[in-house]
Order: structure tokens, then sequence, then C-alpha cells
């Protein structure tokens, strides 16, 4: 449920953002609850696609962003090798491409196998499908 009070909108649009770390810190560090929405309507406005930090390819638009979990559009998962890893789960992606074959084994979705995805235009590893 959406909160109404602005303290607790504030903190719930700065967790259910598709954010860089460094922003994320940004809106957390701010001691205003005003000041930290409209920094997140100043996020919002600018950031339209999720793009590959290798080449800068768009690889999905703001529209296709979807809450897996309810913890929000975005998780912090770790991997078996001890290796954290944050994820935006999205509906729909471009420029990217499969590398290996599906397995089940360390999902972090019970129920769904996952395949690494690279960039098509850079290769640089960007998720799972």
């Amino acid at each position: 449920m959406l909160p109404l009070e602005p303290v607790s909108l504030s903190f719930w649009v700065a967790r259910n953002m598709t954010l860089a770390a460094r922003d994320r810190l940004a809106l957390f560090t701010v001691d205003n609850a005003l000041l930290r929405l409209h920094m997140e309507c100043g996020f919002i406005s600018r950031k339209s696609a999720v793009c590959c930090s290798g080449c800068l390819a768009e690889l999905a638009r703001r529209e296709h962003v979807f809450a897996m979990s309810s913890d929000g559009v975005h998780s912090t998962y770790t991997n078996p090798g001890g290796h954290m890893h944050d994820v935006v789960t999205v509906t729909r992606a471009v420029h990217v491409a499969p590398a290996g074959l599906a397995s089940a084994e360390y999902s972090w979705f019970p129920g769904y196998a996952w395949t690494i995805l690279m960039c098509s235009r850079c290769m640089a590893h960007v998720g799972w499908r």
C-alpha cells in the first residue's frame, strides 16, 4: 500500500526506484522528507530507461520495470560465491543475448530457471533471464 504521510512516502519511493547506488545514498542522507521527494521527482523525470553500464545501450524502459517481490522493484541478492547483486526485474528487455543454458540451480525466484544475459552491443554481463 502506498504511504500517505510524507516521510514514509519519501522512503517508499527511494526504496522502489531504479537508481544507481550513489543516487540512492544521496536520497537516504537527506534529512528532510520534502527535499527527498523533490529529489525523487527529479530522478523520475530524468530516468526513462535502464541502460548497460558498459556502453549505455538501452536495455529496458521504465514502464517495463515491475516488482517481483513484496520488497519493491529493486532488491539485493547474494549468490553462493558471496557476491552481491542489485536486481531490477523487467517484463521486456532489448539489446540482450543469453549466454549458456537455463538452470534452476541457485535461483533467487523459486520455480524459475535463469540464464545469464549479456549486452548484445558490448557483451557486458547485464543480468539474468
